[in-house]
């Protein structure tokens, strides 16, 4: 061996030494210079036709087959030894029975043969060649000087062929060497495997170089040569049927050591994946628990969230009913004036029939018109206020007959609209504030200032939280000298201010509805002039504002003639009335 190709052989281990598992492919590059200056000697052929790699010796079979025979369709069989030896020789077989075609058949057989078993040898070889490329001249160069001993010997033995045909059946496949190869039990016996085949390579050289075996072996006598060349003694020297197998038994052996373990190491492998993917597995189940645990801890934490929100959401709104309640005494506005259900109470009495089926016949009241819903509905002058867009006004004025009442009172027929109104308009898309002077049996004093003071607190109830961070300037507000002021006038037009400025402030998607009943019986303010100042606020306000506003015709001959006047002006708002809507009889 060259002293190039033993430093870069020996320069394979990073920290100065040998690799265990390389020891028998040293021994055999350590003996290959010696083997194949004799035998390029006795070939009589220069060291240049020696073929060191695989694709050369693929050449160097090729023609040799080719160099049999002239038949074109027989050497393109030849050449498919490279993929399929056995197909080839099964084309060769018929060919050469006798005469001098005889040895030319052998050697096509051996040749096709030769060439499945390199190709089989091959993945092999490549993975030596990783450690040292030297591995691979050495193999394919002894195997190169093999084949041409072989070709020269015309009768050549056909067990031979068998031989190697067997023995490339026994190699491994390669890819599954490839893959578990970097273990060192597998490198081991790979190595032993290539030591194994260079020595049957260079028996078998010396044993087709020359007929006159003894004499030309003791040329090549060494202590490992004489172990293999005993072995291929008995095999091609002994009669024809003697140990054959003897002769690559331990190709075989080590061959079946190397299946065994990448068979082994298969297992292993196989049994390591399975390890780890139950390993994984089972974090995978532990994940599934520690996230179903983290759901329940956040599920938890929302409740816990949704909870305190909520406590925080009630202990707010506590908060705002108390500055409101607060507020409310600052106006010095009584409940009763704004208690619909109490209003109903009281007029389903004097009223019977506007709420429900009327069963007294001996009551003369129930032989008048009762206002039911049916009967509001009626009216085209509540079906237009109604559908209005618009900010608009809605009055309705009319006498209350003494007998249209089960018992004698102060109240009127059209009272119950206000109620319907109140009770039953109400939606999502509507808000409705409600005032009555007349609440109880009997009526009450009741001043405009109250009347804007109970709208102004309602209005504020839809969204109390404004209260948080102005309750300060609402009690300064009410306080006020202007708030308070003497005359009634001038009082009303701020206080109508007041309530414009909140409701634009408010900022109320909704539709807006005041019901005003009996506004006859307001004791400090003409009713023209409070008519006036409510026909102002709707048509100013920026909101959809709508006013419905109920009178008993009682008033004097002078006021309501204004109030007439103004109902047909419509001011600045547009303005719808019934002011003779009289209760009749049936």
């Amino acid at each position: 061996m060259s002293s190039t190709r033993r430093e870069q052989h020996f320069r394979e281990g990073t920290d100065g030494k040998k690799e265990p598992n390389l020891r028998a492919a040293e021994k055999t590059l350590q003996e290959d210079d010696d083997f194949r200056s004799k035998a390029l000697k006795d070939l009589r052929k220069k060291p240049s036709e020696v073929r060191t790699s695989l694709k050369q010796l693929d050449t160097q079979i090729q023609q040799e087959l080719e160099s049999l025979g002239s038949d074109d369709s027989d050497r393109r069989q030849a050449s498919l030894f490279l993929e399929a030896g056995e197909d080839a020789h099964g084309q060769w077989g018929e060919k050469g029975r006798s005469g001098s075609h005889r040895a030319g058949r052998a050697i096509q057989r051996f040749a096709t043969t030769f060439a499945g078993f390199v190709r089989e040898y091959a993945g092999l070889v490549d993975i030596l060649r990783q450690s040292n490329g030297a591995f691979s001249e050495v193999a394919y160069g002894t195997l190169s000087l093999f084949f041409m001993a072989a070709v020269r010997k015309s009768e050549n033995d056909t067990k031979y062929a068998d031989t190697l045909q067997e023995l490339r059946n026994s190699f491994p496949r390669m890819k599954t060497v490839e893959d578990t190869y970097l273990v060192v039990s597998v490198k081991e016996r790979v190595h032993k495997v290539y030591r194994e085949v260079v020595i049957f390579a260079r028996a078998s050289f010396k044993y087709f170089l020359d007929k006159s075996w003894r004499k030309s072996v003791n040329g090549y006598r060494t202590p490992v040569a004489d172990a293999a060349l005993d072995r291929v003694i008995k095999v091609f020297v002994s009669p024809a049927s003697i140990g054959l197998d003897q002769a690559i038994e331990r190709v075989h052996s080590c061959l079946a050591e190397v299946n065994a373990e990448i068979n082994i190491q298969l297992h292993q492998r196989v049994q390591d994946i399975w390890n780890k993917n139950k390993h994984i597995s089972d974090q995978n189940r532990e994940l599934i628990t520690k996230v179903d645990d983290l759901k329940s801890q956040n599920n938890n934490l929302s409740q816990q969230m949704r909870n305190m929100e909520e406590g925080a959401a009630r202990e707010t709104s506590a908060k705002d009913q108390e500055y409101l309640e607060d507020f409310c005494r600052s106006l010095g506005v009584p409940p009763r004036f704004a208690d619909r259900q109490l209003c109903r109470e009281n007029l389903a009495k004097v009223f019977p029939g506007a709420f429900g089926e009327f069963e007294d016949s001996q009551n003369w009241c129930g032989r008048f018109v009762q206002m039911s819903p049916d009967v509001l509905e009626s009216s085209t002058e509540f079906q237009s206020w109604k559908a209005c867009s618009d900010p608009s006004l809605l009055v309705l004025a009319g006498v209350t007959a003494p007998e249209g009442r089960a018992y004698e009172s102060t109240w009127s027929w059209l009272s119950p609209a206000a109620l319907h109104i109140a009770q039953t308009q109400s939606t999502k898309t509507r808000k409705i504030a409600f005032f009555s002077c007349h609440p109880n049996v009997n009526p009450e004093k009741v001043s405009v200032g109250l009347v804007l003071s109970s709208l102004l607190y309602q209005v504020i109830a839809w969204k109390p939280e404004i209260l948080r961070h102005r309750i300060g300037e609402f009690d300064s507000v009410v306080r006020s000298d202007r708030w308070n002021a003497k005359d009634a006038r001038e009082r009303s037009d701020y206080q109508i201010g007041i309530l414009k400025k909140l409701i634009s402030e408010l900022l109320i998607d909704e539709e807006i509805v005041f019901v005003l009943d009996r506004i006859d019986l307001y004791q400090d303010h003409p009713k023209s002039r409070f008519l006036q100042s409510i026909q102002n606020l709707v048509g100013s306000s920026s909101s959809r504002l709508k006013v419905l506003i109920i009178m008993e015709k009682l008033w004097d001959d002078i006021d309501r003639g204004v109030c007439r006047d103004l109902v047909s002006s419509g001011g600045k708002c547009r303005t719808f009335s019934r002011l003779n809507w009289d209760q009749g009889r049936k």
